[in-house]
């Protein structure tokens, strides 16, 4: 079971560095140029959630997407949520667990979901897709960049807290909960060290 105040406290704490670590490791590069490859259906206004949103990554590509995106910023933590709310004054920022039944149906509808770095890190296994896929309208997206379950990704898990899902778990949880299809999501070479140590999905419902 995934130990949320644990993360929570971990994630308040390293908040104020949060974002020069993940700069030095070339992340922020990395899933802007993912997200800005992903083919979406949608035209006008649409609704997002961005899980897990830390300071606000997701979000800053998809409103440069999309000029109408109404967005909800969703995290554990306090702290990574008033960044957020500082970079998004635009956006609502929502403290809260995902894995926890009725926890996002709070929030509303949405059209999309992004999950970087979070549900296959600290998703529980019949609970975080499952929240995901009910807080979906039809035709709805989900979007999960995620640690491949390998020797580093569990090193790292070590130091932020998490027991990576592992593409091929993800995917069975996507089709499992009705999602009706479910693509991979290309990671170019040039995007190292995430070429090797993440996927990238794609789920519609």
């Amino acid at each position: 079971m995934v130990n949320s105040a644990k993360i929570r406290k971990a994630y308040d704490k390293i908040a104020g560095i949060y974002d020069p670590i993940l700069r030095g490791c070339r992340y922020h590069g990395n899933i802007k140029d993912i997200l800005s490859g992903v083919y979406f259906r949608f035209n006008g206004h649409i609704r997002m959630l961005d899980i897990g949103c830390g300071t606000g990554l997701a979000s800053e590509v998809m409103r440069g997407r999309f000029e109408n995106c109404e967005i909800v910023g969703f995290d554990y933590s306090q702290n990574m949520l008033a960044r957020y709310a500082q970079r998004f004054p635009f956006a609502k920022a929502v403290v809260g667990d995902f894995n926890r039944s009725g926890s996002l149906e709070r929030v509303g509808k949405f059209d999309v979901v992004i999950s970087a770095g979070a549900v296959s890190e600290y998703g529980e296994k019949g609970k975080a897709v499952k929240n995901i896929y009910d807080v979906l309208n039809d035709n709805g997206v989900f979007i999960d960049i995620g640690n491949r379950r390998n020797a580093f990704s569990l090193l790292t898990g070590l130091i932020w807290h998490y027991w990576p899902m592992g593409k091929k778990r993800l995917v069975k949880e996507c089709f499992d909960v009705g999602f009706h299809y479910v693509e991979d999501l290309r990671i170019s070479w040039k995007n190292m060290p995430s070429k090797i140590t993440r996927y990238a999905i794609r789920a519609v419902k």
